[in-house]
């Protein structure tokens, strides 16, 4: 991201079977971690967002942590 502009990272992935039967496997977004592994924003699994919104305000690499719950 660079100075000023505004990135939406859409938090929630698809629920997908896994090769176990009956087994579903739902994608979340835990947090935010710039190029150095510091972590910039993180959440809780309880109650994960479909989106979240940032304005930069310094050029920065922004990487999204994934995790998954099994249902």
């Amino acid at each position: 991201m660079n100075y000023g502009e505004e990135v939406t990272v859409y938090a929630l992935g698809d629920t997908r079977e896994t090769s176990d039967a009956y087994i579903f496997r739902h994608y979340y977004c835990t947090g935010f971690y710039d190029a150095t592994g510091t972590c910039l924003k993180s959440y809780t699994d309880e109650n994960p967002q479909r989106s979240y919104t940032f304005r930069a305000t310094a050029n920065i690499d922004l990487q999204p942590i994934w995790d998954y719950r099994d249902y």
